[in-house]
């Protein structure tokens, strides 16, 4: 696929986006949730009234960087709740690039058709659960968005060695602290595709990666350390909310029944809760689901793969790549299946498998593209030609992602009593 026709498709996905998270954004969802309520007191205390909190103590602790961009719209519309959702909308479709750029520099690194990432874009952008919290006006939309950046730029690292890309990664891995409480899991994830990369490294060229390594450290530290500061005075409100729903002793029933819930909310059965969801509903629909299944029995393969090619940086960041695919959404499951004493599985709490989930039905797409437009692809009749059977599969993915997103969200899960105002 060329350059120009996947900027044509990201336009394209990105403007499909952007109408299921503004539309009608100002009744839809209806009333008044009282963290919104709290988000919008907060947003104008910051941008009228000069406060500047590093994080916020009361309702729990809340994380500042959804509120301080919120008050910036706020100082530009006014303060008002459509100002507030519309602060959501943006992180959201923002997301939706940030989802490209960071599928593609894994694609990239790991030997995966580019194009994929095109493809990663639209399944987040037509997913159920990306949508509802990117108009709601609630912090933990950011999340995705800022933890793709970082994904983009290490990956870009870990290529070209280029000491931007490592300072860049390292102030996004920083700023997902700021992000929401589950961004605590990113650099878990990013040490263990640091381990795998060096440890891939022939010896003689691991030297050469210790100066970029403590600079991607020390910028991630900056970013973070104002947040530090605050826990390091009040360590209480570090375990917080932790604390407050976490696993306490003989409580292991509890912790394998969520375990088991958590396991199976992408592809079986999510959220039973309707605010934030249609309740059941997977994060993954049938379609999505098997296509993801498909990426990833093909992602399995190509790692195996890589594991036998010759020593080089080339394979230590095409194996570092997929073990980060591989370990995302295990880990970022890890979250709600250890909330035993509030609703699991929760959408919210399981929020960062997003993006990276999307790449998985990603790849299974571009495989089921690259096989409809072989010449003679076995089963397939002659007629239509290869590439307007490619076109017109591809065409018709595109409808159906972005017409399913709009009727369960603006027909179904509207539809619901919980959506409703008496």
């Amino acid at each position: 696929m060329s350059k120009a026709v996947r900027t044509w498709l990201l336009a394209a996905v990105l403007l499909g986006a952007a109408w299921l998270r503004v539309w009608r954004l100002a009744a839809v969802p209806a009333g008044l949730h009282y963290d919104i309520a709290s988000n919008a007191i907060l947003a104008g205390q910051i941008a009228f009234e000069g406060y500047r909190p590093v994080f916020i103590d009361a309702y729990s602790g809340r994380e500042v960087l959804f509120l301080y961009s919120a008050a910036l719209l706020f100082r530009a519309l006014g303060s008002s709740i459509f100002a507030l959702r519309l602060a959501g909308a943006f992180w959201g479709i923002a997301g939706i690039a940030a989802c490209y750029f960071a599928a593609r520099q894994l694609a990239r690194a790991s030997g995966h058709a580019r194009a994929s990432a095109v493809l990663a874009a639209l399944f987040l952008a037509g997913c159920f659960m990306h949508v509802v919290f990117s108009r709601f006006g609630l912090r933990v939309v950011t999340l995705p968005t800022v933890q793709a950046l970082a994904v983009g730029w290490l990956g870009c690292a870990l290529q070209r060695g280029h000491w931007r890309a490592w300072l860049l990664a390292g102030l996004f891995t920083g700023l997902t602290a700021h992000t929401y409480l589950a961004g605590r899991f990113l650099p878990v994830l990013l040490l263990l595709a640091l381990t795998v990369f060096v440890v891939a490294l022939p010896r003689a060229q691991r030297p050469a990666v210790f100066g970029p390594l403590v600079l991607f450290f020390a910028a991630a530290a900056a970013v973070f350390a104002p947040l530090g500061l605050h826990f390091w005075q009040q360590p209480a409100l570090f375990w917080e909310r932790a604390a407050q729903v976490g696993v306490r002793a003989g409580e292991g029933a509890l912790l394998l029944r969520n375990t088991l819930a958590a396991a199976g909310m992408v592809l079986l059965e999510g959220e039973p809760y309707s605010r934030y969801n249609i309740p059941g509903q997977p994060v993954l629909g049938a379609l999505a689901g098997l296509l993801a299944i498909g990426g990833l029995a093909h992602t399995l393969l190509r790692a195996a793969q890589w594991h036998a090619s010759p020593a080089g940086r080339v394979r230590a960041a095409a194996l570092a790549s997929e073990a980060l695919l591989l370990a995302w959404v295990p880990v970022y499951l890890i979250p709600t299946a250890l909330a035993v004493h509030e609703i699991t599985p929760s959408n919210t709490r399981a929020f960062g498998m997003l993006p990276l989930l999307m790449v998985f039905p990603a790849r299974g797409a571009w495989l089921l593209l690259q096989w409809l437009r072989q010449p003679h692809a076995q089963g397939l009749p002659k007629w239509p030609a290869p590439r307007q059977r490619w076109l017109g599969a591809a065409a018709l993915l595109f409808v159906l992602v972005f017409a399913q997103a709009a009727r369960d969200y603006f027909y179904v899960w509207q539809a619901l009593p919980a959506q409703q105002l008496d």
